[in-house]
């Protein structure tokens, strides 16, 4: 909309539009900016976003641009300034060479309109640089123009002189007739004398090519350069002539004028119908969006409490598993022994009182049940305590039970480990496994493999731990011996924690158990 208003020279107008834009690229930027620190935003994210914010800028560069001419043309060079040079920041952050071409030449002729002459004039070799350096040969014409101008203000007609004809050579070559009217005229109305052309014949030479464009306003221009030349001259009639195509022309602008003003109060009163149009359809987006947005916090709300509340009946569940397990394996383990404990304490009782000889037997059977009950009681608290979930501790177990068996045994046990292993932790669940899986196949070794030598070596391997339990025993056939219950129970364990287990046993060389546990 602000280049409808300044195409039809609403000036004002055509500010509040460029400034409003202004206002609403910005809060789209800092919209843009928020959502990527709020969310993190990830690389590709980042890069469409950074994307946009380089065409916004643009956008706005371009919009600074139209800023400044409009201050330019009510004389406000000091805030054309400042809206050029902020193009200019905003054009080389984003490295968009034709926009800083456009604003040095729009910017030099600001300087130029300042009195500041060596301003204009730096900014006209830039411009020209630009244009050079990126083939922008359509410009060429306005860049040759303006240095024109900016060479002449500072006293060197000569350069000014020959800057405007290579301008009028760029403006006949990209079909700019504009500028071969503007350099024209400036060519003709300069007191300097010139060898190829007269100044009558630059004066022509503008009047042809305005002809050409029928455009009311170049041809003022014309005619008064011409009635500014015959009075020079002294020639009556041609000023006569001139003075009265001057009142015809103007006329002809300002009937042009009040058409144009009434077409703006067109215009004025469709745009005001499309901002309510506009405000409408807004307020109707607005509230499907802050409907979609409610809508989706209520959303996540509900599948949050959902995942809360199945996270909470999970830890229900596990604990209660546990106490399941916990129940089971003290029937098991410590029920038994409690019922042969009864059971001889009755036969003891019977005993004592018939004075029989065995008593002695059932009281040693009581006090090694009673002992087994306890190790059993001690090692199920050991295997549900937190304090103990470092793999050290659980090595530390197994070592001790397989010391104190091997030893009586007399069998030779030895431990070996390159870990560091306090850094592994190791969960309840998985440290009783792996306690029973050792324990299981050292009993095995100490039972079957008449083995002189038990060898227990951990080491790791990419993302897993290896357990390797070897033996000098006399070995067995694991194709045949496959399906006993202690293989079976190592197996099945080590899947419980997702581990694997291989064995390998050659007759009378040995038993090598591995067991690797991912971590």
């Amino acid at each position: 909309m602000g280049y409808s208003y300044l195409n039809k020279n609403n000036y004002s107008r055509a500010l509040k539009m460029f400034l409003d834009a202004i206002s609403v690229i910005d809060n789209l930027s800092n919209n843009f900016s928020v959502l990527g620190a709020q969310y993190q935003a990830p690389d590709e994210f980042t890069d469409r976003t950074q994307t946009i914010e380089f065409q916004k800028m643009d956008k706005k560069a371009r919009i600074l641009q139209y800023l400044g001419i409009l201050y330019g043309n009510y004389a406000n060079y000091n805030q054309a300034i400042y809206s050029f040079r902020q193009a200019l920041d905003l054009s080389t952050r984003t490295n968009n060479k034709i926009i800083q071409c456009i604003t040095y030449i729009t910017l030099g002729r600001i300087f130029l309109g300042n009195k500041q002459k060596d301003s204009a004039l730096i900014a006209g070799k830039l411009s020209l640089k630009l244009a050079q350096d990126n083939n922008y040969n359509r410009y060429l014409g306005s860049i040759y123009l303006n240095l024109g101008r900016e060479f002449i203000a500072k006293d060197s007609v000569s350069l000014g002189i020959k800057m405007i004809k290579i301008a009028i050579h760029h403006s006949y070559k990209e079909n700019y007739l504009r500028g071969v009217v503007a350099s024209s005229l400036l060519l003709s109305n300069l007191k300097h004398e010139n060898s190829e052309m007269s100044r009558l014949d630059y004066l022509h030479q503008a009047f042809v090519e305005a002809i050409k464009l029928n455009s009311p306003d170049l041809l003022l221009r014309c005619y008064t350069s011409y009635n500014e030349y015959f009075k020079e001259k002294g020639i009556k009639d041609s000023i006569v002539k001139y003075q009265a195509l001057i009142i015809k022309t103007n006329e002809l602008l300002n009937r042009s004028r009040q058409d144009q003003e009434f077409q703006n109060i067109d215009f004025a009163e469709k745009i005001r119908q499309q901002d309510l149009i506009f405000i409408k359809s807004n307020f109707k987006r607005q509230l499907r969006w802050w409907s979609i947005l409610i809508t989706s916090i209520l959303g996540f709300f509900s599948v949050f409490i959902l995942y809360r509340n199945k996270k909470q009946n999970e830890i229900k569940a596990s604990l209660l598993n546990e106490r399941l397990r916990l129940s089971r394996e003290l029937h098991d383990d410590l029920g038994a022994n409690l019922s042969g404990i009864s059971m001889y304490t009755h036969l003891a009782q019977s005993q004592f009182d018939a004075k029989d000889t065995s008593l002695k037997k059932s009281l040693d059977i009581i006090r090694e049940s009673s002992s087994e009950m306890v190790n059993k009681l001690n090692e199920i608290v050991w295997l549900i305590n937190p304090d103990q979930d470092h793999l050290s501790n659980l090595l530390d177990k197994i070592n001790d039970y397989a010391v104190k068996l091997c030893k009586a045994k007399e069998v030779k046990y030895s431990f070996k480990s390159t870990l560091d292993l306090d850094e592994y932790h190791i969960p309840e669940h998985k440290r009783r496994n792996l306690y029973l899986i050792l324990k299981e196949a050292i009993n095995n070794a100490l039972k079957y493999s008449e083995a002189t030598t038990i060898d227990l070596k951990i080491t790791t391997d990419k993302d897993s731990i290896l357990f390797l339990l070897w033996d000098n025993g006399i070995g067995f056939d694991v194709a045949t011996s496959g399906q006993g219950n202690g293989l079976r129970n190592i197996e099945k364990r080590a899947a419980d924690v997702h581990a694997q287990v291989s064995i390998k046993s050659i007759k009378n060389q040995g038993t090598e158990i591995l067991l690797t546990l991912p971590v």
